[in-house]
């Protein structure tokens, strides 16, 4: 699945993970850690896409009470004949950090050889737990997870040295989970990069000159997409910012610009980072959180975080003009949400129902 695949593709992928997992143990030719780790996987995917299904047709955890808002139905059986029913949000949120838990206790393996990185481990387990816990806002939760992961896989791709891997890739050094592409080529093409976007990186940072490509002076696409080596579902630059973030938001100003100047230091000019990092020291609390989120943005455009971010945090109004046409979303516009599909309500009309006191 991707991040950008429709509502069905998700479910299957959980039947899928819900028949390896209605299968613990009766599968042959398997040692009993070969087994853990498989059974472990399903629940981490069980639990990826659950998370993201929420995060597609739900509102945002932060902006409501979670108890009464209605979520996304939880597919926890391998029936294909099961006509699922609506969970409040906060019971999906509940059921996907009780399959972290339990991917956890299950998978044994730390990581994966390139190639065979796109399954999940051990680490990914901690990995998606910061990123959930982010999501709800719980910042000790996000900073502790967040904290484990970077204990276990500390390595930041270094984008100072010449012609680097880019941090995005399978190959990279940041790599945790690759399971999906970034971008496909036909997006990386046809991609114009937002002049508003592109101001936002500073002279002597080096995702401008990797992650773009600049054809004309008014016209930039994407470089870091389009290839099958972009593949990225977590890599380490994430938990960086998860641990800046949520320290930050904690008041821990110290802590929160340590993380982020350790960042930093591998995509600034070495000239021109001590003066950037003498930029970051000098920022007031609510200062620092925007910087922080300002460069998620630099860090992760087009790696399928910024819809997310936004959901959760601002939900500002944009405006965008496209072959003459103006589109606009209104500040907390009700299409932060989107709506289940037609064809989804038509099949199963109980969809578009929702009792919170059921």
């Amino acid at each position: 699945p991707t991040r950008r695949s429709s509502d069905l593709r998700y479910y299957h992928a959980i039947y899928v993970a819900n028949t390896i997992i209605a299968n613990d143990g009766k599968m042959t030719n398997f040692s009993t850690a070969d087994n853990n780790q498989l059974v472990g996987e399903a629940y981490m995917m069980r639990a990826y896409c659950h998370f993201l299904l929420a995060n597609l047709y739900a509102e945002p955890y932060t902006k409501v009470k979670p108890d009464t808002t209605r979520g996304v139905p939880l597919s926890l059986e391998a029936d294909v004949n099961a006509v699922l029913t609506n969970s409040s949000l906060a019971q999906v949120y509940a059921q996907v950090e009780s399959d972290i838990d339990k991917a956890y206790s299950l998978m044994n393996k730390d990581s994966w050889s390139q190639g065979f990185n796109y399954r999940f481990n051990k680490i990914s387990a901690q990995a998606l737990k910061a990123r959930v816990e982010l999501y709800k806002g719980n910042w000790s939760g996000a900073l502790q997870a967040a904290q484990n992961v970077i204990t276990a896989h500390p390595a930041l791709q270094d984008l100072t040295v010449s012609s680097p891997t880019l941090p995005n890739s399978y190959k990279s050094d940041e790599s945790i989970v690759s399971l999906e592409q970034v971008m496909t080529a036909t997006y990386a093409r046809a991609g114009q990069v937002a002049d508003d976007l592109l101001s936002l990186y500073k002279v002597g940072d080096y995702r401008y000159d990797y992650y773009y490509n600049q054809l004309t002076a008014s016209v930039t696409t994407v470089s870091k997409g389009g290839g099958g080596d972009y593949r990225s579902t977590f890599r380490s630059a994430e938990f960086y910012l998860i641990a800046a973030e949520a320290s930050a938001q904690l008041g821990d100003l110290t802590t929160a610009k340590t993380y982020l100047k350790q960042l930093m230091a591998k995509r600034y000019m070495a000239s021109l980072y001590p003066q950037y990092a003498s930029d970051v020291d000098a920022l007031s609390q609510e200062d620092l959180i925007s910087y922080i989120a300002d460069e998620r943005l630099r860090e992760f455009a087009f790696e399928g975080h910024r819809w997310f971010d936004l959901r959760r945090t601002t939900r500002p109004a944009m405006q965008r003009t496209y072959n003459g046409n103006t589109y606009q979303l209104n500040a907390n516009d009700s299409r932060y949400t989107l709506r289940f599909p037609t064809e989804a309500i038509e099949a199963n009309p109980d969809l578009a129902r929702w009792n919170p006191n059921k």
